[in-house]
């Protein structure tokens, strides 16, 4: 075979290849059109509603005793005895001994000031029976007398004041003998707890040597700074109220143990802190060491909290503690969940036409897990408490589970035709197509169509 031939072979076939692949390319149905739809993005919401709150005014302080004294026998001497109880923590009620000087010397002083009143005392009768004799000698022969001074003398008048004077002084003196047979006895001004103690038994001690340091029991106080705005939530007495301060929760957590304790607000202190100056509130927190309950008295099951669990411990002093206070009723207010809050003062509406809008709004107290807002929101509207990585005023939401109705897909106008109908288009209709619809096809569809 000469080589003319093998060339025509040769083009007969290439012509027939391009004709088939023309074929194939020009009878491939058309993919389906559909229009682009935003389907909105999916968020959860929260009706905005209006009520009062209480605002929760919260703070550290520290706990310190409400009443502490330093206490000592008004009298020197021995110590001859002390309490079983007398060390540090302690308890004593009113009244009850704490420790006794020797009362010899003065049970002796006692003695003395009985023998005097007892001298004064006979000497006022002596001089009673003198003044009875004076009147009737009076009577029957100086009533014609007219000075008055000599009636006086006549009758023992001064001399009857001064037996009455030195009885007098000598009962006084023997109370002052007795009181310091009292004051040999060192008892508790109030009921509290022996916080230091420096005397022991067998000691010589001097009138008002300092013998112990000892604190109350019946309340402790909790000094605590808050910023002088936040005053104005505070019920305090003297000062914003006339009744009593506002209530307060005193907490201390101790591992898995939490102490909560009762108060209220007591008195604003005269300045502020000089670290933060912040105004400095004092909290009385009554019966810190739980001792009003009798022993008898059963005890209520312990409710656990989270994370902590109610303990029956005491409060101690000098403890660090957290404080929530019970503030006065603000009304009209939006309660939102701090993650519905965007950027401090920002959040998220959704709107009636299911879209986005971004709004300012007035924080008037930020509380641990919510914010209260004083404007900018309305009664019934909605909103976005979902957390959104990218938010855009006008952007389409939806709701969870909210159906979306997407256009019914069609076909192009040239699917479906028969290949002499399409064959006969105009080079120029082919070349106008869209990149998707002709040239533009990935070449793994025109290879897998061969």
């Amino acid at each position: 075979m000469n080589k003319g031939i093998r060339a025509v072979i040769a083009i007969v076939i290439v012509a027939g290849g391009v004709g088939v692949n023309k074929y194939l390319v020009s009878t491939k149905p058309q993919p389906k059109k559909s229009a682009f739809v935003d389907k909105g993005t999916v968020v959860e919401i929260s009706e905005v509603k209006q009520n009062s709150s209480s605002i929760t005014v919260r703070a550290r302080g520290t706990v310190m005793p409400a009443r502490e004294v330093v206490l000592g026998t008004e009298v020197g001497g021995k110590v001859i005895n002390v309490a079983k109880n007398l060390q540090p923590g302690g308890k004593f009620a009113k009244g009850d001994v704490i420790a006794r000087v020797d009362p010899s010397d003065y049970r002796i002083a006692v003695e003395q000031q009985f023998a005097l009143v007892d001298s004064a005392a006979a000497q006022l009768q002596v001089e009673e029976s003198r003044v009875a004799v004076a009147k009737r000698e009076w009577e029957m022969f100086g009533s014609k007398s007219k000075g008055g001074a000599n009636k006086q003398l006549a009758l023992r008048e001064p001399q009857m004041r001064s037996a009455t004077t030195q009885l007098k002084s000598a009962k006084s003196g023997l109370r002052r003998a007795r009181l310091g047979v009292e004051r040999t006895l060192l008892r508790a001004p109030f009921d509290g707890m022996v916080q230091e103690r420096n005397v022991d038994l067998g000691q010589i001690v001097a009138p008002g040597a300092p013998l112990l340091r000892f604190v109350g029991t019946r309340s402790y106080w909790v000094q605590i700074s808050v910023p002088v705005e936040r005053l104005v939530w505070i019920s305090v007495p003297g000062v914003n109220t006339k009744g009593p301060g506002s209530k307060v929760v005193v907490r201390h957590r101790i591992g898995d143990q939490l102490i909560e304790k009762e108060g209220r607000v007591l008195r604003l202190l005269s300045d502020v802190d000089p670290a933060g100056h912040m105004a400095r509130v004092l909290i009385e927190v009554e019966d810190p060491l739980g001792t009003a309950q009798s022993a008898g008295e059963a005890q209520a099951p312990v409710q656990p909290e989270s994370p902590a669990q109610a303990s029956k411990l005491p409060l101690l002093l000098g403890t660090y503690v957290e404080v929530a206070i019970e503030g006065r009723e603000a009304e009209n207010i939006v309660e939102l969940d701090r993650s519905a809050l965007r950027d401090g003062s920002e959040v998220y509406v959704f709107t009636d036409q299911s879209t986005l809008e971004k709004r300012k709004v007035e924080v008037l107290w930020r509380q641990e897990g919510t914010v209260l807002l004083s404007s900018g929101l309305e009664p019934g509207e909605k909103i976005v408490i979902s957390p959104l990585s990218a938010a855009i005023d006008g952007m389409k939401l939806r709701l969870p589970g909210e159906e979306i109705r997407e256009p019914v897909a069609g076909r192009s106008e040239d699917a479906g035709k028969a290949p002499s109908e399409t064959a006969g288009k105009a080079p120029g209709e082919t070349a106008g197509k869209a990149p998707g619809e002709t040239a533009g096809k990935p070449s793994g569809e025109t290879a897998g169509a061969r």
